[in-house]
């Protein structure tokens, strides 16, 4: 057996007083990591010394027992605040941009690491209570950590669990995925699902609104709308790419245990202006995230020449993809949609890597 992780994201249906006890946890998460931030960052500049997250996590123990304030937050969601500058710090180490006190309108979320579930609908979290939730899939294996999540005035929690899988065997079923723009996958069965370009189709309403935004005044109440207005279209775009994904990834893992894709830098690919919108409006970062957690196994494979080769001969030969759309092998002739070549490609690719690091029979 072997472990895998599984992630869920749900609407919570919160009462007025629950509402405002979120409002209220988050605000003090945001303070701890102000403090933290401020600590660290006087420790430094005055004594050249520089604090990590053991050091906070001491000082953060000694002011629970001082503030009621903070002692009101579970401690494990206290330090999940400490562990998540840590990580801002490492990135600042590698090259990052230095973290910057968190504000009112970004810092939105709240993780609990002590919960369990009460019904099918419901889940206790420490010292918050039970709360209930739009239940759109059951969750599977033993609960982990929670993050409850404000957005648009709406609550969300976002639950991570754990699961036994049975490692994956040769003669299971197993498709090759090919990630594209005109077509969001094209599957080694033939199989090809649509890229439905929420971005695309709102761009023109988000345009208008957006220049409506940078005629309102600073600070004034009516910019305060309009701001609103525009995230509420930028959520619709979300909310309708998630909602086309989630069917896309289910419908395929429900046919197939082992799903393989090309390994690719989609942070480099943002790089090309011509693809970029484009790239993004089809998020194939979360298309791969999906597949991820809802597949047995997901094999990543090098995309070098997979849309360049031929399935038939093997002759490598870009000249052959003469179109977004048509492989013409430039070898044996070979005639095929060029998705679709390179989904077996792909196939093919991670059959190989299967056969590598698991026996046969």
């Amino acid at each position: 057996m072997s472990k895998k992780i599984k992630s869920y994201k749900f609407k919570l249906k919160l009462t007025k007083a629950q509402q405002r006890l979120a409002d209220e946890y988050i605000n003090t998460a945001r303070a701890i990591y102000n403090l933290a931030l401020e600590t660290r960052s006087y420790a430094y500049s005055s004594k050249k010394v520089s604090w990590n997250y053991y050091n906070l996590s001491s000082q953060l123990t000694e002011l629970r027992k001082e503030f009621d304030w903070i002692r009101k937050l579970p401690s494990n969601t206290c330090q999940d605040v400490l562990e998540r500058q840590e990580i801002a710090f490492k990135s600042f180490f590698k090259g990052g941009d230095y973290p910057k006190f968190a504000k009112k309108d970004s810092y939105k979320s709240v993780t609990f690491k002590n919960l369990k579930q009460e019904t099918h609908n419901r889940l206790k979290l420490e010292k918050f209570g039970s709360v209930k939730y739009f239940n759109s899939r059951e969750i599977e294996g033993k609960i982990k950590r929670a993050t409850l999540t404000r957005k648009n005035n709406q609550y969300y929690i976002s639950v991570i669990s754990e699961l036994n899988v049975t490692p994956i065997k040769l003669d299971d079923s197993i498709v090759g995925i090919d990630a594209g723009i005109s077509k969001l996958a094209f599957l080694s069965d033939g199989t090809s699902y649509e890229n439905i370009k929420p971005l695309e189709n709102l761009q023109k309403q988000l345009r208008i609104e957006q220049r409506s935004l940078e005629r309102k005044k600073k600070g004034s109440n009516s910019r305060l709308k309009q701001k609103a207005k525009v995230q509420k279209i930028y959520e619709k775009i979300t909310n309708i790419r998630k909602d086309h994904l989630h069917k896309v990834t289910t419908e395929i893992t429900n046919l197939y245990q082992t799903c393989v894709i090309e390994n690719l830098k989609i942070s480099k690919m943002l790089s090309n202006k011509l693809l970029s919108k484009s790239i993004s409006d089809a998020s194939w970062g979360l298309f791969k995230e999906m597949l991820q957690y809802k597949s047995v196994d997901l094999i990543k494979i090098n995309p070098a020449y997979t849309s360049q080769t031929c399935y038939g001969c093997g002759e490598i030969d870009k000249k052959s993809r003469i179109s977004q759309s048509e492989f013409v092998c430039t070898s044996c002739g070979n005639i095929d949609n060029a998705d679709a070549n390179a989904s077996k490609n792909i196939l093919r690719e991670g059959i190989s890597q299967i056969s590598q690091r698991k026996p046969l029979g």
